[in-house]
């Protein structure tokens, strides 16, 4: 019974360390992706003259600049698509027993039960499915 519960504990920090390091890439490329567009946005009415400029260089930078920012628009409602789409993935009734007295049943042990290892699976790979969609989108 104590080994049991040994390892599902261990097996449980190993698939939250696995989650954790994913979700901070998210937070991560949100926090990147907001001072991107802070920095474009303060730098659209430079974009704008430039591409009205008659001349070779100036249009180009405009071309790069809206590139940029259409990127980052459409980067932040990928990631959360992909976000949302693996909690409600992972989303299920975990059958707490909540009583008067507090919780009663085996977390420890569930970790490892099949279909709890398969849905943590699928739920990794959506997100990582959204990490390489983001990036697909060139940012």
């Amino acid at each position: 019974m104590l080994l049991d519960i040994v390892i599902g504990l261990a097996l449980g920090l190993i698939l939250l360390s696995i989650a954790l390091v994913i979700v901070t890439v998210y937070l991560i490329q949100f926090m990147f992706r907001i001072v991107a567009l802070w920095i474009l946005i303060v730098f659209s009415p430079l974009a704008y003259l430039l591409s009205a400029w008659p001349g070779g260089k100036g249009q180009g930078f405009a071309k790069e600049w809206w590139d940029r920012f259409l990127c980052y628009c459409f980067v932040g409602p990928t990631l959360m698509f992909f976000f949302w789409l693996a909690l409600t993935t992972s989303a299920r009734d975990q059958k707490l027993n909540i009583t008067p007295d507090g919780f009663t049943g085996n977390f420890a042990g569930a970790i490892a039960e099949p279909a709890s290892l398969v849905r943590f699976i699928v739920t990794v790979l959506l997100l990582v499915a959204g990490l390489y969609a983001g990036k697909k989108l060139g940012c």
